[in-house]
């Protein structure tokens, strides 16, 4: 029996960035982004980054995230 009904509430989303379009580390992609107000973290094995998600991250939470990430990438700038 399932326990619920449909998905989580909340969860853990790991990704990463492809090298070709983002080349700077998880870590330096964690610190911009939080310069932003956007907090994430890295994760070092495998390295890629982590967001969490919850009942109170709602779809403009989720589209500010990756707003900031296809900025960087679309404006071919290397975050720091």
């Amino acid at each position: 029996t399932p326990l619920l009904e449909g998905p989580p509430p909340a969860g853990l989303v790991s990704f990463s960035l492809n090298p070709a379009d983002h080349p700077s580390s998880p870590s330096a992609v964690v610190n911009q982004l939080g310069q932003q107000g956007i907090w994430i973290r890295d994760l070092a094995d495998p390295a890629c980054l982590r967001a969490c998600t919850h009942v109170s991250t709602s779809r403009e939470d989720i589209s500010t995230l990756l707003n900031a990430i296809q900025g960087s990438i679309s404006k071919g700038t290397q975050l720091k």
